[in-house]
């Protein structure tokens, strides 16, 4: 979430001294705003939905949530010019900010909150039938602390779940 807000305030930090700062000045801080990038928007197309999906889809949600951020990306650079022209570079640079800002605001309202235990219990409820995803990841049904798994704990039951079901694990290989 600090990658939206960072992002923000770099492309808004550019975008206001556009031509009136130093050049070099500019490209640190688009760098900084790069460095930012790799915590927020990167992160929010590739680690989440690699957590929050139930595993019988989470190949195909891990796609569609790629697929979306590369047809923004897309759309984006489409219409670069045609925004520039309108508004000039610093104004792209403005907007640039406030959807970062924007970025930021639907990501707190549309990712659930999850722990290793929300996790645990969307694994459980999901195992044969994915219907109840959403319920599960939006709950805010609380268990004891006894009862929280480390995530490195849930790993290894879901390995040796699969290991007894007769599939394989990554585990096996390594041997």
């Amino acid at each position: 979430m600090a990658g939206f807000v960072g992002m923000a305030l770099c492309l808004l930090i550019v975008g206001a001294s556009w031509g009136h700062a130093a050049q070099l000045l500019l490209v640190i801080v688009f760098g900084v705003q790069k460095i930012f990038d790799s915590a927020g928007p990167g992160a929010t197309t590739f680690i989440i939905p690699g957590e929050i999906f139930p595993t019988a889809v989470r190949g195909t949600c891990h796609g569609i949530s790629s697929a979306s951020g590369k047809l923004g990306a897309f759309v984006g650079m489409y219409f670069f010019p045609v925004v520039q022209r309108a508004i000039g570079f610093n104004g792209v640079l403005l907007l640039g900010g406030l959807l970062m800002l924007a970025g930021f605001v639907l990501t707190l309202v549309f990712t659930p909150p999850y722990t290793a235990e929300t996790l645990s219990r969307l694994a459980a409820a999901t195992k044969d039938d994915l219907s109840s995803t959403t319920a599960v990841l939006w709950s805010r049904e609380q268990r004891a602390p006894a009862e929280d798994k480390s995530l490195s704990a849930l790993c290894d039951q879901e390995l040796d779940e699969s290991a007894s079901s007769g599939g394989e694990s990554s585990a096996s290989h390594a041997s």
